[in-house]
């Protein structure tokens, strides 16, 4: 898995955002590994068709006030 990729990706996702479509990409495999009573490999096309169908679920001026309060206040 590329972390920098997945991060490219997914712009505005919060860790349980992409931590539900990692789920989603496993659950995914398994039901067709149990279809085809074989393994499936997880690559990078997987995590892409799922994000693809998700939305961050932080609203971008939520995002906004987070990192002006960072910019005001810093990290602490």
């Amino acid at each position: 898995m590329d972390f920098n990729k997945l991060g490219e990706m997914t712009p505005g996702y919060t860790g349980a955002d992409i931590a539900n479509i990692c789920r989603q990409v496993k659950m995914n495999a398994l039901e067709q590994s149990l279809s085809a009573e074989s393994e499936v490999k997880i690559g990078m096309n997987d995590i892409a068709k799922i994000v693809q169908s998700t939305r961050p679920s932080a609203p971008s001026i939520v995002v906004g006030r987070y990192l002006s309060f960072l910019a005001t206040y810093g990290e602490r």
